[in-house]
């Protein structure tokens, strides 16, 4: 199974980019915005695990720099959530390695 990287940013797809192994996973810059967003994820291709990283400035009141944000489910551009399944799992799996970890869920 392939991983995507997604980010919004060209900044943030850098910072990906630097950080993995070559060869790890593709990474795609998405672009900001809904409509850019919309348009570049219909080209990945439905082969693998899908990831998105990013600065996420903004996202919720408690989350910090480096903090690192699993979200339980995600919005699309009509505000219908998606539940992101095995977010929990993720998340567990995550608070053993790391000092801080934020689930979001919406509001």
């Amino acid at each position: 199974m392939e991983l995507i990287v997604c980010t919004p940013l060209r900044i943030e797809r850098a910072a990906v980019v630097r950080g993995l192994r070559p060869n790890r996973a593709r990474v795609v810059r998405l672009g900001m915005g809904p409509a850019r967003t919309r348009e570049r994820a219909a080209q990945v291709p439905d082969i693998g695990l899908v990831v998105v990283l990013g600065v996420a400035g903004g996202l919720a009141p408690d989350v910090r720099p480096t903090d690192i944000v699993v979200a339980s489910d995600v919005m699309v551009h009509d505000g219908q959530p998606i539940a992101c399944h095995g977010a929990e799992s993720l998340a567990d799996a995550m608070r053993r390695i790391i000092a801080r970890l934020v689930v979001v869920r919406p509001p």
